[in-house]
This record gives C-alpha cells, sequence and structure tokens, in this order.
C-alpha cells in the first residue's frame, strides 16, 4: 500500500478506534496480515469451539488454514463433512454459539457503525448475540467515512463483489449493478443487514484492523 495511504487509514483510526471503545467494542492495529494471524491465534485458547464464515480476509490473513491445522473445534470442517443438508443446517445453527465466532465486516463507518449484509444469516447470528466472544478482522480499505458511505459500500460493492466471486445467479454477478428493487429470491444474494452500533457485554466483540487492502 502507498505509504501516503496507510499514513491517512492510520490517522483515521486513531479517531475510529477510541470511538469503537466508547461503543464496548475493542480494536486494536496490526501493521499486516502476518501480525493479524498472530494476534488472532493468540486470542483463542487451544480445545475452544469456533466457527467462521467464508471470509476472503481471514483466508487472506491464513487464519483459516491456521485454524484448520490447529487445535480446536473448527465448525467448517465439521460442516463440510456432513453427510446430508440437514446435518450441515443443524451445525450451522450449532456454530452460532460457538466460543469464538471469528469474521470480517463489509464496512466500518469512522462513526463507529460496523455493517454486514449476509445471506441466509448464519454468520450474523454469532456476530449480534450467539457466540461467546467475536472477532472481526478487517483490511483498512473497509474503512469509510459515513454510516451511509458504510451502507453503500456494503450493498454497491461487497456484496456485488461476494456474489461474482461465489458464482450466484443474481444479475449483479453478471453487470455488477445492484438490482435492489428488482432482485428476488432465490437469486438474491442480500439476505439480512445488520448494523452494529454498540456492545452490551464489554471485550465481547473485538475489530482486528489490518494495514493492508484485505477482502471485499
Amino acid at each position: 500500500m502507498n505509504s501516503v495511504i496507510q499514513t491517512y487509514y492510520e490517522k483515521a483510526l486513531e479517531r475510529l478506534i477510541p470511538e469503537l471503545k466508547r461503543r464496548n467494542i475493542d480494536a486494536v492495529y496490526c501493521k499486516d496480515r502476518d501480525e493479524a494471524r498472530s494476534t488472532v491465534l493468540g486470542m483463542i485458547p487451544a480445545g475452544s469451539s469456533v466457527n467462521t464464515g467464508g471470509s476472503v480476509t481471514l483466508a487472506e490473513c491464513g487464519i483459516i488454514d491456521a485454524l484448520l491445522a490447529g487445535d480446536y473445534q473448527y465448525y467448517r470442517k465439521r460442516i463440510e463433512a456432513a453427510p446430508n443438508e440437514v446435518e450441515r443446517l443443524r451445525l450451522r445453527r450449532e456454530a452460532t454459539t460457538a466460543d469464538f465466532c471469528l469474521g470480517s465486516l463489509n464496512a466500518i463507518a469512522q462513526t463507529g457503525e460496523i455493517v454486514n449484509i449476509d445471506g441466509g444469516g448464519s454468520r450474523l447470528g454469532g456476530y449480534v448475540f450467539g457466540a461467546d466472544k467475536v472477532i472481526l478482522v478487517a483490511g483498512v480499505n473497509k474503512i469509510t467515512p459515513t454510516l451511509a458511505d458504510a451502507m453503500n459500500r456494503a450493498r454497491h460493492f461487497a456484496a456485488i463483489a461476494n456474489s461474482m466471486r461465489d458464482g450466484h445467479t443474481a444479475e449483479c454477478s453478471k453487470d455488477g449493478v445492484c438490482h435492489e428493487g428488482e432482485c428476488y429470491p432465490p437469486n438474491r444474494i442480500c439476505g439480512k443487514t445488520v448494523i452494529i452500533e454498540k456492545e452490551s457485554r464489554p471485550g465481547r466483540i473485538t475489530v482486528v484492523f489490518v494495514g493492508e487492502e484485505l477482502g471485499y
């Protein structure tokens, strides 16, 4: 990342991190993905149950591979090994109450609001209430000036990029444009939108910012 751009984001974090802490959300800054991976894994005791969504950011940081190889009760392994959709759905529900829920975010406003859009909502259930601890890893490219900008980024960039990545049949994956008023199931990827404005339990949510452009 260009040094001027990195300095810009670091200055933004000097304002954003205290604002998150004011909202009962912990936050730390890591210079790069290697430091982020070490920081995140250092927060998770061996033997813990862990759930993750299909986060590009976690994969880029090497966190998914570390969880697969580590001493964790990793729900992704169990879900992928499940013999049928009924069992996969049961495990996804159970996973929302894991000891640790790891993921990323579609956007975060400098005013402190965290925005995520999901299809079915299995990862958001853990973020919002189910998981004992939530760790959200985010490249600095996810930072936006305002909540309106964060909503726009989540809907008109992140959702479209994820639709393209996953090979969905939604129109946005074909032309790169959100068809909000014309997009319905089963093609629609945007099912639930969640704005986290604060956390009731101090220490439950931690945002790990990474000084790189990561994910969508």
